[in-house]
């Protein structure tokens, strides 16, 4: 599933467009839309929430939401409570999932962004092109999440956990 994300500022809106598609498989070579419910909540550059959870639903093979009285450019936390099993593909900025990781409630898409973070930080330094910014604002976005009272004890352990090779590219 893909999500693109478009603010506009003088409005106060946000256009969500989701796209999915299923690869075809011996004897379907097109498949349907499938039904794909998607709990979006938005957060803003602290990572607090700017409103509650809205549920969209994509049944079609794209959709786009238009989403009013947004006061700011929004962090979007979107699958929240893996609402669907899908893999999502965004256009969101690389810093709002150091916000995600540090202070989102939904705490799978925090673990989720700290996975995607750490590998993505761990093959730069391996290839030789180490972030060193990017890897300062994990420090802290990580200290930030293992310091939340409110999160549980075993969730702050997976953080810990680094990312699995089977999710590397």
């Amino acid at each position: 599933m893909k999500l693109e994300a478009t603010y506009d500022e003088a409005a106060h809106t946000l256009d969500l467009s989701f796209e999915q598609s299923t690869a075809p498989t011996p004897g379907q070579p097109e498949k349907r839309a499938l039904p794909i419910p998607i709990a979006v909540g938005l957060l803003d550059e602290d990572g607090r929430p700017m409103r509650d959870t809205e549920v969209i639903v994509l049944d079609t093979p794209s959709r786009r939401v238009r989403i009013e009285n947004v006061p700011s450019a929004p962090v979007i936390s979107a699958l929240r409570g893996f609402s669907a099993p899908v893999n999502l593909t965004s256009d969101a900025p690389a810093k709002d999932a150091y916000v995600v990781l540090a202070a989102d409630p939904d705490l799978f898409n925090r673990w989720e962004a700290g996975q995607g973070l750490a590998r993505d930080l761990i093959l730069a330094r391996a290839a030789g092109h180490p972030d060193e910014v990017g890897e300062e604002r994990f420090a802290e976005a990580l200290e930030r999440a293992l310091k939340d009272q409110s999160a549980d004890p075993a969730f702050k352990a997976l953080l810990l956990v680094r990312p699995a090779s089977r999710t590397w590219r």
